[in-house]
This record gives structure tokens, C-alpha cells and sequence, in this order.
């Protein structure tokens, strides 16, 4: 099943209030974060989701990784879970790719 991929630059100039979920386990959270994400690790996605959106919802998602692989998998997930593909992205390159182009991040000091 094919995603649409967001740029960086797309998400931080384009994308319309989305809610941001951070895929990564706890660990590669407490490194840094997009600001305003939303830590729900992989392998807990499909327990937890709908105490922050519920299928039915407008609300678009930008779901991010390490690299992209995770993401993917996790938004391939909640289009079977029913949620709307369209309302779906991976955050192309994921947090590497994010803190590559300079953009900003969150991080526990």
C-alpha cells in the first residue's frame, strides 16, 4: 500500500494543523522530538490511537520515525483500522531527515 510522502519543508509551510505522532519507541524520543509531536511507539499505535483521534475524525496525521519504514508501517495500520488514507502521511526521511534540513526539535535537557 502506497503513502503519500511530506516533505520537511511541505510540513512545516503547508500542512494544516495535523496532528504530528512520533512513531519511535521512548528511548529514540528522549534524544529530541518535532515540536508539538505526539510519542505513540509503534508497537502501542493501535492501542492507543483513538484516545488522541478517532476514525472518523478531519483531523490530518503526520506520523514520523527514525527513518520512514516505521511510519509507513503505522499509517498502513490505521487505514486498516479505518482511518482515511487521505488524511495520512509518513513524514518523508523521518526525524533524520527533519534534523538534517536544520528544522527545529525538542529535546529533554
Amino acid at each position: 500500500m502506497a503513502f503519500k510522502k511530506l516533505a520537511s519543508r511541505s510540513f512545516t509551510m503547508n500542512f494544516w494543523l495535523p496532528l504530528v505522532i512520533d512513531v519511535r519507541e521512548t528511548d529514540e524520543v528522549s534524544q529530541g522530538k518535532i515540536p508539538s509531536a505526539v510519542s505513540v511507539p509503534r508497537g502501542i499505535l493501535e492501542l492507543k490511537i483513538e484516545k488522541l483521534v478517532t476514525p472518523e475524525s478531519d483531523r490530518p496525521l503526520v506520523l514520523y520515525c527514525a527513518g520512514g519504514l516505521r511510519s509507513i508501517m503505522a499509517a498502513s495500520s490505521l487505514v486498516g483500522m479505518g482511518y482515511d488514507k487521505s488524511k495520512i502521511r509518513s513524514l518523508q526521511g523521518g526525524y533524520g531527515a527533519w534534523v538534517k534540513q536544520g528544522f527545529s526539535v525538542e529535546s529533554k535537557q
